[in-house]
């Protein structure tokens, strides 16, 4: 038999609360009424003219986001999925596309995404418990019942007083066989609502299957029945009743696991009592072992701040709110530094890996200290356990990064710089870092050039970016372009994305990763929308504009391709890939000048670009009096490229000429 509970498993609809446009306000409220009467299809049509009534209006966000609960109830996750990404787009700061994305990447298996899409819900609505209950639904479906358990007790914290939390609490305890845990949980539940019909038939599941007391498991599953005689476990609840006037009590024989239920209708959870139930006189109970915190405590007096605080963070630990441990062990070992202790210091970072085993984020915050402290072997350590429970974890890759440079393992040392840079594109000492790397050890003035515009670029408050600059342009001048570059407004235009109102550069990178894999399957259509997507967040980072040059030229919009390139080169003046490809949309057209000053600033400033100089040599040979210069170009590319696949034919060429 299993515990159940109420998290929040269904897609959301945003709660109208009036437009600008009446004639779009009038189809979105008639088809808000639809799909809550189930006329999926009569909604969807609606929703569809509210918006053709207003093209590209910010109000769009809510109907956008309403199309795509009405197209998942008719079966198109696709279209689903595009309207949640389109209501994103046009209003970043709204929570719940980024919850019903997750639902959907629940309902496809992909986890993953699912996770990664409820954390930035949570993050977005400091005071939603949804995504976490939904996520502590996923972790459950999973059996990670600690992660489960961690994820509710941060709901909780959201929403202090809710029955449906803490018998969602009640189930990852059960899964933990924590059966003294899940009782009391279940007895806050029915304090905060003595009707609520799930902790009554939890309460009597527990005291059934996990405790092995059978009087109380009675009582329980009698008042469940007295409570919500109707409810399609009151089934289950006689059928226990009279196993249980025969036998006694069976043990446990759970596991007790979640299951994702399809979502309901996308309403308001709620959870009113059957109009034939009586009032239930809540079970009374010892007083709770351990309650789990709502506000923080006060720190204790002297002897010790630091053992306070310590103290403070067990206590939080032992509730199930790990993170608040993690920060109350970090203000320990803060304190302890301002007292000279620096071996207490240590002792608060080690208790919080202790007791966070499973969290990325106590390790890497004890790998920090001891690099700090020299100690770089035990460091290597902790980041590396750090990346092995979250790859993704951009302090882990940092610390490790910052190993592999001072081991000399220079390569191993991009790679994690990159990988940090990916995971957190606000990390600036990853950028920096980064930068320094290829102008001081590897020595590679285009590639730190290059490092320190992006530095510039992506944080322009920084009291470095001058230095930044200078530095990129002493390694590696600004060449001028083939020809003057559009204004922004006309490239927005002419390439179909709205520019941004206000940077979001997290929204950004989230649309920019998305093209990423559908330019890996090599759908160019879905990837150039999700790159405009991302401009439209953010039209100041080069790569997108570069990326969106080679959609638009295996699909076949040369022009389109061409002003991308051109935007990305103006925003990086040395990205020679895209100056490069640039060059050969050129030579395609029958510009060959065009595309021979674009391929002579490569090799000026790369000397090194292989690929340059063997179009340069292709380009001038097909005249007599460029000919010299072809064989210089060619000749430079077998000293480069020695053993590429059209050495013969350019040895072959030179040898005739």
């Amino acid at each position: 038999m299993k515990l159940i509970h109420r998290c929040a498993v269904a897609l959301v609809v945003l709660v109208l609360t009036g437009c600008s446009d009446p004639s779009g306000e009038r189809e979105l409220r008639a088809g808000l009424r639809e799909l809550k009467r189930d006329n999926f299809v009569r909604a969807k049509s609606l929703f569809e003219r509210s918006i053709a009534r207003r093209p590209g209006h910010i109000d769009n966000a809510v109907t956008h986001n309403a199309l795509g609960i009405a197209a998942w109830r008719l079966g198109s996750l696709a279209e689903a999925t595009m309207a949640f990404e389109d209501s994103r787009r046009l209003n970043p700061n709204l929570v719940e596309p980024l919850y019903n994305l997750g639902v959907l990447a629940a309902e496809r298996d992909d986890l993953r995404s699912a996770t990664r899409y409820l954390n930035e819900a949570a993050a977005l609505a400091p005071n939603d418990p949804r995504p976490l209950e939904f996520l502590a639904e996923l972790y459950m479906q999973r059996g990670q019942w600690t992660l489960a358990r961690n994820a509710l007790y941060s709901a909780l914290d959201r929403e202090p007083r809710s029955a449906r939390i803490y018998t969602a609490i009640a189930a990852a305890h059960a899964g933990l066989r924590q059966p003294e845990q899940a009782t009391e949980a279940l007895m806050f539940a029915l304090e905060t609502n003595a009707r609520y019909t799930p902790a009554l038939f939890n309460l009597a599941v527990v005291y059934d299957t996990l405790v092995g007391d059978a009087e109380q498991a009675r009582a329980f599953y009698k008042r469940y029945l007295a409570a919500a005689s109707r409810e399609g476990r009151a089934i289950e609840a006689r059928d226990a009743l009279a196993r249980l006037d025969r036998v006694g009590v069976l043990k446990p024989l759970l596991p007790v696991s979640a299951t994702l239920a399809p979502p309901p209708p996308p309403l308001p959870e709620t959870e009113p009592p059957s109009e034939t139930a009586r009032p239930v006189e809540v079970a009374q109970v010892d007083a709770p072992v351990e309650t789990p915190p709502v506000a923080e405590p006060t720190p204790p007096s002297p002897p010790s701040v630091v053992d306070g605080l310590l103290q403070q963070a067990e206590e939080r630990a032992r509730s199930g709110n790990i993170q608040a441990a993690i920060d109350l062990f970090v203000r320990a070992a803060d304190a302890a530094a301002a007292e000279g202790r620096l071996d207490r210091q240590e002792h608060a970072y080690r208790e919080g890996v202790r007791v966070a085993l499973d969290q990325p984020r106590a390790h890497a915050l004890l790998g920090q200290f001891l690099y700090e402290r020299g100690r770089y072997e035990q460091a290597l350590q902790a980041f590396r356990q750090a990346a092995t429970i979250n790859a993704d974890f951009a302090p882990a890759q940092l610390g490790l990064a910052r190993l592999a440079v001072r081991n000399n393992e220079l390569d191993a040392a991009v790679v994690h710089y990159r990988r940090a840079m990916a995971s957190d594109p606000t990390a600036s000492e990853a950028f920096w870092e980064y930068a320094q790397l290829y102008d001081k050890s590897l020595e590679l003035p285009e590639n730190a050039a290059r490092a320190y515009r992006e530095f510039a670029a992506n944080f322009p408050g920084d009291g470095r970016r001058t230095t930044a600059l200078a530095r990129a342009e002493e390694l590696a001048p600004t060449p001028q372009p083939v020809e003057p570059a559009p204004a922004a407004a006309t490239v927005a235009a002419r390439l179909d994305y709205r520019p941004p109102t206000q940077r979001n550069p997290s929204a950004a990178m989230q649309a920019f990763n998305r093209a990423g894999v559908y330019r890996e399957q090599q759908d160019w259509e879905r990837a150039i929308f999700f790159y405009l997507r991302a401009l439209e967040n953010d039209d100041q980072v080069p790569s997108t504009f570069y990326n969106l040059g080679i959609c638009y030229t295996m699909a076949g919009d040369r022009e389109r391709a061409r002003l991308a390139y051109q935007e990305a080169i103006r925003l990086q003046p040395g990205m020679h890939d895209a100056r490069y490809n640039l060059a050969l949309l050129y030579r395609e057209a029958g510009d060959v000048g065009a595309a021979v000053r674009l391929l002579d600033e490569i090799v000026r400033n790369q000397p090194n670009y292989a690929a340059a100089h063997y179009a340069l040599g292709a380009l001038l040979a097909e005249s007599s009096q460029t000919r010299a210069r072809a064989r210089q170009h060619y000749e430079q590319y077998l000293r480069l490229v020695p053993n590429d696949r059209n050495a013969p034919a350019i040895r072959q060429w030179l040898q005739q000429n």
